[in-house]
């Protein structure tokens, strides 16, 4: 920890409005000034590159896509690279951008009859994407949360994307590994809802986490725990 510096950018002004009650989209709107006011970083971030580049042999930038245009600068720079982190997973990644482009090639195994991700997001936030995405030619590769045990077939795909070519995908999960694996000891304390998770049937709870950001109805809630059959059903959402 000794090692790691924190370097403060000015927060740019913004509109901060309280989140939208009862929205169509489930989307959490009353950020979007916030996403818009991040644009204004590129030029002190670029400062703060071109300060390391004199100093160190190599720079490597981990950032989120939607935060590409703001690290673009990093391409002027010789001994500097970015790469892109991926909050989602990699079949998600891949999925979402193998649908917009109208699926060029079949992918066996793919699962049939996934939900369109029509209505998931705002005009604005679609727009915001894709201004975004315009910086991401600049990156070296991709970074996802997860391990090729779990998803290789689809990191492996994404490399197939024309959006993707020359460049690198790693799954470099997880990040926050279970304890046991850490300390190769099985905890008896665990917390008693972990205990309790133990003594179930496979397979016969669904657990759903909505986010930080998004609210649902009980009838929305209830029409999944209806339709999925589930034992059990454990949800995690923020407080409406």
């Amino acid at each position: 920890m000794q090692k790691i510096q924190f370097h403060e950018f000015p927060t740019p002004d913004f509109e901060s409005p309280p989140p939208v009650q009862n929205s169509i989209s489930k989307f959490p709107t009353h950020l979007q000034p916030s996403f818009e006011a991040s644009k204004q970083l590129r030029e002190p971030f670029s400062n703060l590159l071109h300060k390391f580049s004199n100093k160190v042999k190599r720079i490597v930038v981990i950032h989120d896509p939607l935060m590409s245009s703001v690290v673009q600068d990093v391409s002027s720079i010789p001994n500097a690279e970015s790469y892109a982190f991926n909050c989602i997973s990699a079949f998600t990644q891949f999925f979402s951008f193998w649908e917009a482009i109208g699926r060029p090639f079949p992918v066996e195994g793919m699962p049939k009859n996934l939900p369109s991700m029509e209505g998931c997001f705002s005009f604005e936030i679609m727009n915001f994407m894709a201004y975004q995405y315009e910086f991401m030619h600049y990156r070296s590769g991709d970074l996802f949360n997860s391990c090729r045990l779990v998803e290789g077939t689809y990191v492996d795909m994404l490399n197939k994307l024309e959006m993707n070519a020359n460049k690198k995908q790693w799954a470099i999960g997880p990040i926050l590994p279970d304890l046991t694996i850490i300390t190769g000891k099985y905890s008896r304390n665990m917390h008693k809802s972990l205990e309790w998770l133990d003594k179930q049937a496979p397979k016969s709870v669904l657990y759903i986490s909505f986010g930080s950001a998004t609210t649902m109805t009980d009838e929305q809630i209830g029409y999944g725990v209806r339709k999925e059959q589930a034992k059990v059903f454990v949800g995690v959402e923020r407080c409406r």
